[in-house]
């Protein structure tokens, strides 16, 4: 039995929780469907291994991220620096870029 092992781009699953849904409430004006999609497509490519002092951070370079979605470097990161103003991200020491909400996540 010959299997063909190709590496998965992901691994394992991610849990979002209905909880998300309560940033569009409250008359958030500045959240819109395009946001959400954003801050679902960075959660997706955080580092999820509890076991890393990265866990809930953004580790990938904006290039990187540029080119899996197929835009610019700077719709990438002005995309990020939307979350930021929003408060879904927030800046780490490091400059690496974390989840706000990562409870939602767990």
């Amino acid at each position: 039995m010959n299997i063909n092992v190709k590496g998965k781009p992901f691994k394992g699953y991610i849990y979002f929780m209905r909880a998300i849904m309560l940033l569009f409430q409250n008359e958030n004006k500045s959240l819109d469907f395009g946001t959400l999609g954003t801050f679902i497509a960075i959660a997706s490519e955080c580092d999820w291994d509890r076991k890393h002092p990265t866990y809930g951070c953004l580790t990938k370079p904006d290039e990187y991220l540029a080119r899996r979605w197929r835009c610019n470097n700077s719709t990438v990161w002005r995309k990020k620096m939307d979350l930021k103003k929003l408060g879904l991200l927030k800046e780490t020491d490091s400059g690496l870029f974390r989840l706000h909400y990562i409870e939602w996540f767990e």
